[in-house]
């Protein structure tokens, strides 16, 4: 693997591979005038070979005897009804929409400045910014986002140029892993590969997996499951495999689907994902050059195919599968594609079809959208594909998933629904391929827990490359104050679901804890991967720095650019479109969306922000906790939390919120899991109607921040408090010289220890 590379270098290195490409360029003139896209439904090969001549454009991912969309000149749809075949038209108007398209772009564009389009000119601090998702961005802000990730993570990263398109553009890979460690050594680590943007024309590949490798690093601290992931996985990312086809369908032509090889006929281009070795050259390719699925003259002719599979083969036996990412259809595809009549083997095929499933419920549960898994020839055969080469020329497993919609080019406004949903989704497929079992908690993990109250963890054990022991699940706890961890059998309560209680005392501190269960092969697996998960205490001694029932004038200010449906403080139940009442007992206030009947967010970005909020001097764990309602009307705009500290103006998203049921739902973070504030930090609740037209309402209630004190060295006699037994119990030990008593640390017990440790007992 290459070296760590600096920014100022990748950024030398990216802009003499820019070519012709401006970071936003102009829009280009459109060829199409007149033309369409259709669906139609071939029943016959002469059906088949006229669809195939009159498309200008085919939309669909394969062309076979099977619904297709292709894009065609409309004076040529009688041609289509003359052949018997019943075109449905889907766009009636292609250059229309290519400039709606580029108008919203730009409109995007234009407010927020030269933000992300510079080269090199994001800092450290910047990275994770979420609005970056706002809309499609072109190689280079794309790039220019790769490589602030990188220096803001240099012990994480490595970023490498795996190649050079046929047009001399560099290709960059992301190489996310934890540092190396004698119980995970890095070179034994299973490999997971993710790449898109194949196909120039689908926009909406890339920046999925641009947000893969935003959240794996975002998430390194603050989530015990992707912190568990890197350090026993390794991820390689390649947001862009065709550069030179992706620049060319932002300048010249915005449906362009193959790479921009001259093939020396007057022809342009290969589908790479046609130019896979495995099974290269069979029915569902073609060897014309004019055609959108021409396989080129060999397997892996093309460099850019040459440089993913030269990453993948460099992992060698530890490479445990990929997932190459197209648009659209939202499918989960697994091998084999090249012919109707191949099936994978067991037990690859149940491990494999019974992921995909998961994978789709995963999105499911994120957004809402439906995923349909299945075989790959489902649709019909495609050969010399990534998927089929991932699964038959490696030791791994392979998968095609179409992303949202049914376009190339979706409204901006799924832009990040779709990066959002299939978060979950990657991490359960990295899961599954390289683990024996997967341990999937039913909810998002608990941060706070009361004394002398059960704390249920609950959580799904299945199957993987293994299979599971159903006598193995348990929860592991260390309890603040306690030296030694108690092993909790966990208890069948669903299919494939356990559950077990953590009962806490009333010793301030973190929890610690961690799942594991056995397959019947005796591999232990265990959440997280590595380490631990925690669990912050409410204890007598927890300090309340807000507690927001919006009853009240708290300080609680709005802002954005919304034209209407601002937040306002009032009765959610004075309109029928918000919940009947707000979630206070003694109330009927909650900050609220659109309060005026018949109003929504409408015309961009409504924000509800806090206070400036001082941090303790006492150190310990900053808990929101706060209901949240938003509508269940379709719609892909999320509520989202966001934390800030120390008015850096640095807004880190921490939670997304797609109100799948209608329902309040009260959440709980730990704020300094996501920032490390000094002084001050706020928190705001965010509305965005990304292109404006859906309906999208929200609510907030019951906001309440308060700080979980960690143990404090001065609770000299364990009972949790500090009070006058902590001095009679320091005296005791001190006089004994025993080694607790150093509390300034300066390894000698003597009268310096005393004022130190008197400090300590009056900060509590």
């Amino acid at each position: 693997m290459a070296s760590r590379t600096t920014l100022t270098a990748l950024t030398a290195a990216c802009a003499l591979g820019a070519g012709a490409l401006a970071a936003h360029p102009p829009a280009t003139p459109s060829p199409l005038e007149g033309e369409v896209v259709v669906s139609v439904t071939p029943e016959n090969e002469h059906q088949l070979r006229l669809i195939d001549r009159l498309a200008t454009s085919l939309w669909s991912e394969r062309l076979g005897l099977a619904p297709v969309e292709i894009q065609l000149p409309a004076d040529r749809l009688d041609d289509l009804r003359a052949a018997g075949l019943a075109p449905r038209v889907l766009i009636d108007d292609v250059p229309a929409l290519i400039e709606r398209e580029r108008a919203e772009i730009e409109r995007v564009r234009a407010r927020e400045g030269h933000r992300f389009s510079e080269l090199g000119a994001r800092s450290n601090a910047a990275a994770h910014d979420i609005a970056f998702w706002d809309t499609y961005r072109d190689r280079l802000e794309i790039e220019n986002y790769l490589f602030g990730l990188a220096s803001a993570y240099p012990d994480l990263t490595t970023l490498q140029q795996i190649g050079t398109s046929v047009e001399g553009t560099p290709i960059w890979a992301l190489l996310i892993t934890a540092p190396d460690s004698a119980e995970h050594p890095r070179a034994s680590r299973p490999a997971v590969q993710w790449n898109a943007a194949q196909h120039a024309r689908e926009w909406i590949s890339p920046m999925t997996v641009l947000f893969l490798a935003d959240r794996l690093l975002a998430e390194s601290a603050s989530s015990p499951r992707v912190a568990g992931l890197l350090e026993t996985t390794e991820f390689a990312i390649v947001p862009i495999v065709n550069p030179d086809g992706y620049d060319y369908t932002w300048t010249d032509y915005r449906f362009w689907r193959k790479n921009r090889r001259d093939n020396g006929d007057g022809t342009h281009g290969v589908d790479l994902n046609r130019n896979w070795s495995y099974e290269w050259g069979g029915s569902g390719s073609s060897g014309n050059t004019s055609s959108e699925i021409y396989r080129g003259i060999s397997p892996i002719s093309e460099p850019e195919t040459a440089a993913v599979t030269s990453l993948a083969l460099s992992y060698g036996p530890r490479f445990a599968g990929g997932i190459d990412y197209h648009s659209y259809g939202r499918l989960i595809l697994w091998p084999w594609g090249y012919d109707t009549n191949a099936v994978l083997p067991e037990p690859e095929r149940t491990i494999i079809s019974t992921l995909s499933i998961d994978m789709a419920g995963a999105i499911d549960d994120a957004t809402g959208e439906p995923f349909t898994p299945g075989k790959a020839t489902d649709l019909y055969p495609a050969d010399g594909t990534a998927d089929d080469w991932y699964q038959g020329a490696t030791p791994g497993f392979g998968l095609t998933i179409e992303l949202r919609t049914n376009q190339f080019d979706p409204q901006r406004e799924h832009v990040l629904p779709s990066a959002l949903e299939h978060w979950p989704a990657a991490l359960r497929f990295a899961e599954g391929v390289s683990q024996p079992l997967r341990i999937e908690p039913t909810s998002d993990l608990p941060v706070l827990a009361e004394p002398l109250t059960p704390t249920t963890i609950e959580a799904r054990f299945l199957d993987a490359l293994g299979t599971l022991d159903g006598t193995s699940p348990t929860l592991h706890a260390l309890l603040p104050g306690e030296t030694s961890t108690q092993a909790i059998p966990m208890i069948l309560v669903a299919p494939d679901t356990y559950s077990a209680d953590i009962t806490p005392t009333n010793r301030r501190g973190r929890i610690t804890y961690y799942l594991s269960a056995q397959s019947t092969g005796g591999q232990t697996v265990t959440f997280p991967n590595s380490g631990h998960a925690t669990l912050s205490v409410r204890t007598q001694q927890s300090q309340t720095l807000l507690d927001d029932d919006f009853e009240s004038d708290q300080g609680w200010t709005t802002e954005g650019d919304a034209t209407t449906g601002t937040w306002t403080r009032g009765d959610p139940g004075a309109d029928a479109n918000h919940p009947p009442a707000d979630t206070s007992p003694a109330g009927t206030n909650a900050f609220v969306t659109g309060l005026t009947p018949g109003v929504d967010v409408d015309g961009g970005v409504a924000r509800l922000v806090s206070p400036a909020l001082a941090v303790p001097a006492r150190a310990g764990d900053l808990i929101l906790t706060a209901d949240l309602w938003r509508s269940n009307a379709p719609s892909t705009d999320p509520l989202i939390v966001e934390v800030e500290a120390d008015a850096s103006g640095e807004w880190v998203p921490v939670l997304a919120d797609f109100g799948l049921t209608g329902d309040w739902r009260t959440v709980s973070v730990r704020i300094n899991d996501h920032i490390a504030p000094s002084a001050t930090f706020r928190v705001r609740f965010s509305i965005d109607d990304r292109p404006t037209g859906d309906i999208i309402e929200g609510a907030v209630d019951e906001v309440e921040i308060m700080l979980a004190p960690s143990a404090s060295p001065a609770d000299m006699n364990g009972d949790g408090v500090i009070d006058n037994g902590d001095i009679a119990a320091f005296v005791v030990a001190f006089l004994a010289s025993d080694p607790s008593t150093d509390f300034n640390g300066d390894g000698v017990v003597d009268n310096g220890d005393i004022g130190a440790f008197v400090t300590v007992f009056l900060l509590g």
